[in-house]
């Protein structure tokens, strides 16, 4: 349980009883028993995410996910649990997603829109085009993909630092040439798809999709044989407006609050599944750590506060916000602990 984790980590900053050692070894075996009997971890991943599932940054399942948060919080005995807001734009509505192959044959594609891209404003039939895998990161880019779906293979390059780079370079070069989709090819098995933002680029530059690996070689073997075509409606579109989001957050309040230990986790996910690894069981071990810091009654040192943001699969917009609305506090922070991917092994600490 990564919340006995994060619990003895906190416990650098609770007053020993006595001076010749800095933990106090009963209060580690409190926090021990505390979360191996009372944890209410997975009671609330299991509602997280089978009761609000996918929370997208300024959707009503980030906002409901919110209004959890702050009333596990209150509920705990958080009285100061709080929201914070901020706001951004463009806002997204994700809609519906369809493939399907018309030409030669007819079949059912399993594509998935990537975040942050337009929608096609109906049903759009277009021809196939390949580029072929791509391992250097500049393919020639010709002419016959406008106003084609263009099949892009950065299988190769998955592991690579430039990886993302690459992936914009590319789908820039696309929509200058008139493409209509760029179809990204999974690196993932049995017909999953990846997915994540593309914020780059001016709307309605280009319809960028995640193709099942298995459909994408489909299409290669057919597109030997003659032309191909497929019929793509994407049902996204964008909000005129500025967004309100909102950060939650809650203080355990120090007897010496002159410094604070920051511990974290960010809600929002993408909503293909129910993020309950990126990052609901961070947001879990997070809140449970709270909750049974405060139920146990404990007195920290340092004020501990508990920080939960939205926006972070969007460039950490939520993790931003916070940081500019609480500048006059930073040279305070004795330690910032963020959890994230999940309920993996810690792989260590950045100092």
């Amino acid at each position: 349980m990564r919340s006995l984790v994060i619990a003895f980590t906190i416990l650098f900053s609770i007053p020993s009883t006595a001076q010749t050692n800095p933990i106090d070894p009963e209060t580690v075996a409190r926090i021990v028993g505390y979360s191996l009997t009372r944890s209410g971890a997975s009671d609330f991943l299991e509602s997280l995410t089978d009761t609000i599932g996918g929370r997208i940054t300024g959707s009503k399942e980030s906002q409901a996910t919110a209004n959890l948060i702050l009333k596990t919080l209150k509920g705990a005995g958080f009285s100061n649990a709080h929201f914070e807001e901020y706001q951004f734009e463009p806002g997204w509505q994700k809609g519906i997603t369809t493939g399907e192959l018309v030409a030669p044959t007819h079949r059912t594609l399993f594509v998935g829109t990537y975040g942050w891209v337009p929608g096609t404003q109906g049903p759009i039939e277009v021809p196939v085009m390949d580029l072929g895998p791509i391992d250097n990161g500049h393919p020639t880019i010709p002419a016959e993909v406008r106003g084609a779906a263009v099949l892009v293979d950065l299988r190769s390059n998955a592991l690579s630092t430039t990886y993302v780079a690459t992936r914009m370079r590319i789908s820039q070069q696309l929509a200058q040439a008139g493409a209509a989709a760029m179809l990204i090819v999974s690196d993932k098995p049995d017909r999953m798809l990846y997915t994540s933002a593309f914020l780059f680029y001016p709307r309605g530059a280009l319809h960028v999709l995640s193709i099942a690996n298995e459909d994408a070689a489909l299409l290669r073997r057919l597109r030997v044989k003659g032309e191909v075509k497929i019929k793509l409606d994407v049902q996204n579109s964008f909000i005129d407006h500025a967004v309100t989001e909102r950060n939650v957050v809650a203080d355990l309040e120090g007897s010496d609050p002159s410094q604070t230990v920051l511990l974290t986790a960010h809600f929002d996910s993408w909503d293909p599944a129910q993020g309950a690894n990126d990052n609901g069981a961070g947001v879990a071990v997070v809140l449970d750590a709270a909750r049974i810091l405060k139920s146990m009654g404990l007195k920290p040192r340092h004020t501990i506060r508990f920080a939960f943001f939205s926006g972070e699969e969007q460039s950490d917009l939520g993790s931003k916000a916070y940081v500019e609305q609480h500048k006059s506090e930073l040279d305070n922070l004795w330690a910032v602990i963020n959890t994230d991917h999940g309920a993996q092994t810690p792989l260590g600490l950045q100092l």
